[in-house]
């Protein structure tokens, strides 16, 4: 006999699909189950060492159904050659054992960090020779977020530095400012915005000559008391020998100098990175860098750095959509036809 399962569709609520059953002779089938669970495994030390915490596991009876169970008089049923389907769709939980959100798909077996969600259908065989078989799949799950931003404007976060740009100990004001706080989505530009004040110069004098925006990535792990970070580096944006300049807006009686933000607009944090999270042997954060190349007038260039702590976090999903697309039909013929048979044999 073999065993199968078959995903039909999962999102940041539920996976549904099919557990399938396909015999070459009749077999006697007790109970078929499929059980929903997901693991957090830390190694540190080159793999040395190693810890796996069970975030939660939830199970679900499909044969025979629990609102029928008692109508059967039989341990077993025997089913004929062929294929039998029985269909599922199970929760995911809205937090994991330490009441905590739970974290999305990352890392593999050959990564410090590794979060996995598991399926794994179970059915019991009756009859002479009781067996049990089994079948696993895993699944990949993202958290939507449930973080509601204030309005534009009311929650930002600003970096700023004072600069010296001529000999004579000219300075400014650079500051840069992220305008959603230390929130940013995923396949969505960076909320930015980068200005220079206090300055005695023409803003025609004043150009943006470079520009590159960082993501660093850093997943603490933890296992058997010893812990380990691993840091990632990932570009978003790098741009060089821009010349655009500085436009002058009036604020305040205050002459501002800001860069048009069409210029990282059209470049979106990338898709691939996952949500901060925490578990009790996992941990992942996000720093920003904004690099910014100033230009003065008589050749005079000074190189700011910004880096901000942020939480990248997931937009949410439209209306139907899905993280695994779906797979080839499954068989028509499923568990009600089990059904039917029980009831014509009087079982």
């Amino acid at each position: 006999m073999d065993v199968r399962i078959h995903i039909c569709n999962s999102n940041a609520d539920s996976v549904s699909g099919h557990v399938v059953l396909a015999c070459e002779t009749q077999v006697d089938i007790a109970t078929v189950a499929i059980k929903l669970s997901g693991s957090a495994i830390s190694r540190v030390h080159s793999r040395r060492l190693s810890e796996s915490h069970q975030l939660f596991g939830t199970s679900e009876q499909l044969f025979p159904p629990n609102k029928c169970a008692s109508a059967f008089t039989s341990r077993s049923v025997t089913l004929p050659p062929g294929e039998r389907v029985f269909s599922f769709s199970i929760q995911f939980p809205n937090s994991h054992h330490l009441m905590r959100n739970l974290p999305p798909s990352t890392g593999d077996k050959s990564s410090p960090e590794e979060i996995k969600y598991v399926l794994e259908a179970t059915v019991q065989q009756d009859g002479l020779i009781r067996r049990t078989r089994k079948a696993t799949r895993d699944v990949k799950f993202y958290p939507i977020s449930t973080i509601t931003l204030p309005p534009e404007g009311q929650q930002v976060q600003t970096k700023m530095k004072r600069i010296t740009y001529h000999a004579k100990g000219s300075s400014c004001e650079v500051s840069a400012t992220l305008l959603n706080g230390s929130f940013l989505f995923l396949g969505q530009a960076i909320p930015l915005a980068v200005e220079v004040t206090n300055t005695n110069q023409s803003s025609n004098d004043i150009f943006l000559l470079d520009f590159q925006s960082m993501l660093f990535e850093t997943t603490e792990v933890r296992a058997q008391g010893a812990a380990e970070s691993v840091t990632r580096a990932w570009m978003v944006q790098t741009i060089a020998n821009l010349q655009q300049p500085f436009v002058p807006e009036f604020r305040n009686d205050e002459t501002v100098c800001v860069v048009n933000n069409n210029l990282w607009s059209r470049h979106n944090v990338p898709l691939f990175l996952t949500p901060a999270f925490e578990t009790c042997n996992i941990s992942r954060r996000y720093k920003l860098e904004i690099r910014l190349g100033i230009g003065f007038a008589g050749n005079n260039v000074r190189i700011v750095e910004f880096q901000f702590p942020v939480y990248i976090v997931s937009p949410g999903l439209s209306a139907g959509s899905s993280t695994i697309e779906m797979e080839m039909q499954a068989p028509e013929y499923c568990e009600k036809e089990v059904l039917e048979k029980l009831e014509f044999e009087g079982l």
